[in-house]
């Protein structure tokens, strides 16, 4: 019997010594990758060459330790530190600011930077500069000749003139959206789905959880907005704030992973008991 239970034992060490391994090193390991990548960072640093960039009428690269290294305070703006003008009626706050002199440079972060275009510049984002340039003249009067878009998590990243196509960006976008609100307004037009469907793929408005219960809903402007839920490849249901506000399936990129088709036909079409998508 002894000698039995000798046998058994060693597989029920390893069965437990894998159930424990991941507790005991994953917090190990994501420390140790924090930790060379500060230190990363600090080489980076410590190796930058000051440059102040030369931007005239092209977008130009630059490094973003070789601005600070050339004097530039980096300066962060929270919540209620919001720029405003009022003339425009915009308001907004990049991500940081950085200082030199008269000179107030907005900063922000591209957020998707994979693929053979993922350092490619969209109107967009010359729109958005424009309004921080715009938002920092008004409220600082300070010296906004150009602004500064930064790739993903790294330090590299471009800075973009303010000129004409910076302007007409802006003005352009404003236009759009305020023509979409004023017929939603007026006329109770709901604005049309987007050309490509790219556009939604990695949206956070768009992406699809599982519907639970009355907590899952959302209120718009203090009333309670409808569930537009969609019945998934594993039979539960999914909502997202966008599906729910317009009424439709968003073609974001999970939606796709869960087979998101139709509409749920049966009463017993959630699971509250699963919370792994919040």
């Amino acid at each position: 019997m002894f000698f039995g239970c000798m046998i058994a034992t060693p597989p029920l060490l390893v069965f437990v010594f894998a159930r424990l391994l991941p507790w005991v090193f994953d917090p190990t390991l994501r420390a140790i990758d924090r930790v060379a990548e500060l230190n990363r960072c600090r080489l980076a640093a410590e190796s930058a060459e000051p440059v102040i960039p030369d931007v005239r009428d092209r977008p130009v690269e630059v490094n973003w330790w070789s601005l600070l290294k050339a004097g530039f305070d980096s300066i962060s703006y929270h919540d209620k530190d919001l720029l405003q003008d009022s003339e425009l009626r915009l308001s907004g706050r990049p991500w940081r600011v950085i200082r030199h002199g008269s000179l107030r440079i907005p900063v922000f972060r591209k957020g998707k930077c994979d693929g053979p275009n993922g350092r490619r510049l969209y109107p967009q984002h010359f729109a958005r500069i424009a309004a921080y340039c715009q938002l920092l003249q008004t409220s600082e009067a300070g010296e906004c000749p150009y602004g500064i878009i930064l790739f993903g998590h790294t330090f590299e990243g471009f800075a973009v003139p303010i000129g004409r196509k910076t302007d007409q960006a802006l003005k352009d976008g404003l236009f759009r959206a305020r023509s979409t609100i004023k017929a939603h307004l007026q006329l109770g037009r709901e604005p049309a789905p987007p050309r490509t469907t790219g556009r939604c793929g990695k949206c956070p408005h768009g992406y699809p959880r599982v519907f639970r219960d009355s907590s899952s809903l959302h209120q718009l402007r203090g009333a309670e907005v409808q569930l537009y839920g969609s019945c998934g490849g594993d039979k539960r249901t999914y909502h997202s704030l966008c599906g729910d506000r317009f009424l439709w399936c968003p073609p974001h990129d999970r939606a796709f992973e869960k087979e998101l088709f139709g509409d749920p036909e049966d009463d017993d079409w959630y699971d509250d008991d699963d919370d792994s998508d919040y």
